[in-house]
């Protein structure tokens, strides 16, 4: 369970990092997009 938390935690942090450099970027919609996907990804691990 730990993995799983460590290899999603490592994931959110890479996607949150992209997501950052994209709004440096002026690409909001991408920016939008990976936040959409993380706060679902928050929800599932919650559920789960």
């Amino acid at each position: 369970m730990s993995l799983l938390f460590d290899l999603v935690a490592e994931t959110v942090s890479s996607i949150v990092g992209d997501g950052v450099s994209a709004l440096f970027r002026r690409n909001l919609p991408e920016t939008v997009h990976r936040l959409r996907i993380v706060s679902w990804v928050f929800v599932i691990v919650i559920l789960a």
